[in-house]
């Protein structure tokens, strides 16, 4: 979808929301993807960052819809139960929730210690496929997905003494 204005990022989740397919615009399917800046350097289906920066945490503030956590959790539990690019886009999805709640720039929290949890047992169960997918910013690497989310996990560490590992 071409997002030009924060009412277009907005109207994104609030479609996403009303069909139920909150995963799909996790992962940026179904016409639900949003290019990621050209000044930034990386492979992914989604700008991941923007999607809940913005078009969600935007389409809560606009509504005030206390079901939205909910339905957010719900789907980022669906992905982790599907392939591993979705296992993968749910982990994406964390490391991003976690640093905006650490940094007071959520609305709302929804990384308790089960969720960490359960994320960590479902990457671990996923390891060995998570390893030989060369997909998206694991294109380029020995492991796959795997070794970017090892990557990215020490900056959850080193940043907010959290790890989804």
């Amino acid at each position: 979808m071409n997002i030009t204005t924060i009412k277009d990022a907005i109207d994104l989740a609030r479609r996403a929301f009303e069909s139920d397919e909150v995963a799909m615009f996790l992962c940026g399917e179904k016409n639900y993807a949003v290019p990621i800046s050209r000044f930034v350097s990386a492979n992914v289906p989604t700008d991941f960052e923007y999607i809940i920066r913005v078009c969600l945490y935007g389409y809560f503030k606009e509504c005030n819809d206390d079901s939205i956590p909910d339905k957010y959790t719900l789907a980022i539990r669906q992905l982790l139960e599907g392939d591993y690019v979705n296992v993968w886009c749910a982990y994406m999805v964390c490391f991003f929730q976690i640093g905006f709640e650490y940094r007071n720039k959520s609305p709302f929290k929804i990384m308790s210690q089960d969720m960490i949890t359960w994320v960590s047992h479902m990457l671990h169960k996923n390891k060995e496929g998570l390893k030989s997918c060369y997909l998206w910013q694991g294109k380029e690497r020995k492991e796959g997905l795997w070794q970017e989310i090892e990557a990215t996990n020490r900056v959850l560490s080193k940043e907010y003494g959290v790890s989804l590992l």
